[in-house]
């Protein structure tokens, strides 16, 4: 009896193990392409429906792209100026780990809340963690190619 229980508990502990990271593969997937920013939104007390909006110009629009392997890429102003590093999603928030091989010898861990809206836009905010925006503030994405 005291066998079948151990079986039963290690079973448990794995599939609980394998069904964890396949949801965070999941989670991953759906950022994974290049997005480039078309709006930046701040003010209202970090409350979002409170947000005043803008366009993003033409010269300061930046591409992220996030690989399927954790990797990230950004390309500020669209200008081949270029910052990398590792990426990781948990929920609803991405971790970004520029290495020290940067193009632009940006080094750190970012923290950014996202989520895709029901236009397909992503949306990163910078979490708590990482105080960017006196009131909160919000930059948004559309996949590379759409309009």
């Amino acid at each position: 009896m005291k066998t079948i229980f151990l079986n039963l508990l290690l079973f448990t502990i794995v599939f609980a193990s394998c069904s964890q990271k396949e949801n965070q593969k999941t989670e991953a997937n759906e950022i994974v392409g290049k997005w480039i920013s078309f709006e930046y939104c701040e003010g209202g007390s970090g409350s979002p429906e409170f947000f005043n909006c803008n366009p993003i110009n033409e010269s300061d629009k930046t591409q992220f792209t996030f690989a399927s392997e954790g990797t990230f890429f950004i390309n500020h102003n669209l200008n081949n100026n270029c910052t990398a590093g590792t990426y990781h999603v948990t929920g609803n928030k991405i971790y970004l780990v520029f290495g020290e091989t940067s193009c632009n010898n940006e080094t750190g861990n970012f923290i950014y809340q996202y989520e895709i809206d029901s236009s397909g836009a992503l949306i990163l905010s910078p979490s708590i963690e990482n105080i960017l925006c006196d009131e909160g503030c919000s930059w948004k994405y559309k996949r590379a190619g759409e309009n």
